[in-house]
């Protein structure tokens, strides 16, 4: 729900920024506050994340001193309906705004794992180091007794395979060169 949002911020910086210039920061822990220097900027760049969801537009026009392009006007609207939206699934859900995911081992770790092993399969850059974060992070996720269990346990499935093909590699490459 929260990556959600974050996405849909990175996106809008994105469609609306002028020129390469630096994105509000919003981690589920804080909200970096960016102060406006020129009225010409991006209001990505003068408003927090927080206002961006709450805000409505006069409120935002009023707050940078300019009407907003169109482009940003489209984007808020997108941005702020994604936020209701995710709003709404977690009230459904019961998790309380600024509630951390229980399952959040288990999510990286099989996302880490998963990722090692089509390394693995396919091109083998990073496949030992994604194989062991998944299978450090599972075991991390079970010890905390996480609600989906089968999360963490499949990152360590995943981590340990990729841990076996990378020996197996070794071995074969030994083999060839004595």
């Amino acid at each position: 729900m929260k990556l959600t949002k974050y996405f849909f911020v990175l996106l809008l910086s994105v469609f609306a920024m002028n020129t390469s210039s630096a994105f509000v920061v919003a981690t589920p822990a804080t909200i970096v506050e960016v102060k406006p220097v020129d009225k010409k900027e991006s209001i990505f760049k003068q408003l927090t994340a927080e206002e961006m969801f709450t805000m409505p537009r006069a409120d935002i026009e009023e707050k940078i001193g300019r009407k907003l392009k169109f482009k940003e006007r489209l984007g808020l609207k997108i941005i702020q309906k994604a936020a209701k939206k995710a709003e709404k699934r977690m009230k459904k859900k019961g998790i309380k705004k600024g509630q951390q995911n229980e399952n959040l081992f288990g999510i990286l770790s099989i996302s880490l794992g998963g990722a090692g092993l089509l390394s693995a399969l396919f091109s083998g850059y990073g496949a030992l180091s994604l194989g062991i974060a998944g299978l450090a992070l599972g075991i991390v996720g079970l010890k905390r007794d996480e609600p989906k269990r089968i999360l963490s346990i499949l990152g360590i499935v995943f981590g340990g395979l990729v841990i076996l093909f990378a020996l197996l590699v070794l071995i074969v490459l030994a083999a060839l060169l004595i």
